[in-house]
């Protein structure tokens, strides 16, 4: 989150304000510039058991100061480690500073940039000692160009919308054609699970005290890596999936059905998170790993989910009853959300996001080939007439009996 910055000026030392022999963390949000660089301060953040909650409703704390005490900066990165020189820095080094006891004025102090990045600024005392005093600290970005943070941010909007709006083409088609044919059922059953997964992982990290007490006992200087809009858009992903399976029961199918495969995996997975929760009410893993566990089976439907659909269409030699709009919708947000991420790390000198965790990169380029897949399959197919999902014929006791080629046979007395 970065906030609306403010005129160069000179800052606090993090805003630690000594009035009265008592010490006090506040917020501030600033903006420091040199040679073309600003560093943005997103809020001090103070975990503590028991926060005594200032007039302003934020998280504070306060302690006597009885003698004088020397304060040091302390610096470290988005992990949490601490930097061993002062070489990558994003920012000059702050020099210490004394608080002499009774001090109550504001201690200044000048950030200068020298870099993009990234940090997380604090301070300690040898003889200063409170509870989670090593936790106080703030978030310094350090950026290239302002415009990129807006076109960041418009970009991460266009996205989100464009993946919203995605799931509404296909059911729209479907209730023109009072069909779901052509509409892979595998793809409908996995996105289901995916989506489900994802709902809970969302729910639990977004709503759920417990979840993020132990999230932050692992990451202390973390942000919870959820947002609002993470949450809407996984369960509104899951309600609109559900109804796409209510249309697949109310309105013809012909021979489709689920394969006896997306079976297989689908219990696979339904057997991988019941087993996941067990260990967890257990105790033999924690809630949080049991929600990563979920999430990672989101991730694995995400790699494969398409797979059937292109399979479908490849047996059809047609793509009829596969909106088009759906595949445009989905190409949008896969192309914004991989630029969005290469605006973030060249404006924030932090490629390591990128290539340093493929994952969500991999994901991304695996989802636009699969639109650009679709693409060519609407451009082959769309002169030549729908092949209905043919059967195999064979022989069994002297009588002739057939099998549909996609191993649908528990759904085909339920097709109208």
């Amino acid at each position: 989150m970065v906030c609306n910055p403010c005129s160069a000026r000179l800052i606090t030392a993090e805003h630690m304000l000594m009035e009265s022999k008592m010490f006090a963390a506040r917020y501030d949000t600033t903006e420091q510039l040199r040679d073309g660089y600003k560093a943005i301060i997103t809020g001090l953040k103070i975990i503590e058991k028991n926060p005594v909650i200032n007039r302003k409703g934020k998280p504070s704390f306060s302690r006597p100061i009885s003698n004088r005490t020397r304060f040091t900066f302390t610096y470290r990165d988005a992990s949490g480690e601490y930097y061993i020189t002062s070489k990558n820095l994003p920012i000059n080094p702050l020099k210490s500073f004394t608080v002499e006891a009774g001090f109550n004025s504001t201690y200044e102090a000048t950030i200068f940039t020298n870099k993009p990045g990234s940090l997380k600024l604090g301070i300690t005392s040898a003889s200063f000692n409170i509870t989670y005093f090593d936790l106080i600290h703030a978030s310094i970005t350090v950026y290239r160009l302002k415009s990129l943070i807006t076109l960041q941010q418009l970009v991460g909007w266009t996205y989100f919308l464009a993946w919203t709006l995605s799931f509404y083409p296909q059911i729209i088609l479907n209730c023109r054609r009072k069909s779901v044919e052509g509409l892979s059922l595998d793809l409908i059953v996995l996105n289901v699970l995916g989506f489900l997964c994802y709902s809970i992982f969302n729910i639990g990290l977004y709503c759920i005290p417990m979840f993020q007490q132990e999230y932050f006992k692992i990451y202390p200087l973390g942000v919870i890596p959820v947002q609002l809009n993470d949450l809407f858009f996984s369960i509104h992903a899951l309600i609109i999936t559900l109804i796409v399976v209510i249309q697949c029961f109310c309105y013809g199918r012909g021979l489709q059905g689920v394969s006896t495969l997306c079976r297989i995996i689908a219990s696979c997975m339904l057997i991988f998170m019941a087993f996941s929760t067990l260990l967890a009410a257990l105790n033999f893993i924690t809630w949080l790993s049991a929600l990563y566990l979920f999430s990672y089976v989101k991730l694995l439907v995400t790699l494969i989910k398409y797979v059937p659909q292109a399979i479908l269409n490849c047996r059809r030699r047609s793509c009829v009853g596969w909106s088009l709009g759906n595949v445009i919708f989905d190409f949008i947000g896969g192309i914004f959300s991989i630029a969005q991420m290469f605006i973030i790390a060249y404006n924030c000198d932090d490629w390591g996001n990128v290539f340093g965790s493929p994952t969500k990169l991999g994901l991304g380029i695996v989802s636009v080939a699969f639109d650009v897949f679709f693409f060519v399959q609407h451009h082959i197919y769309k002169q030549q007439p729908n092949v209905p999902i043919q059967r195999d014929s064979v022989r069994e006791g002297g009588h002739e009996i057939e099998t549909p080629l996609l191993g649908g046979e528990d759904f085909e007395n339920d097709a109208s």
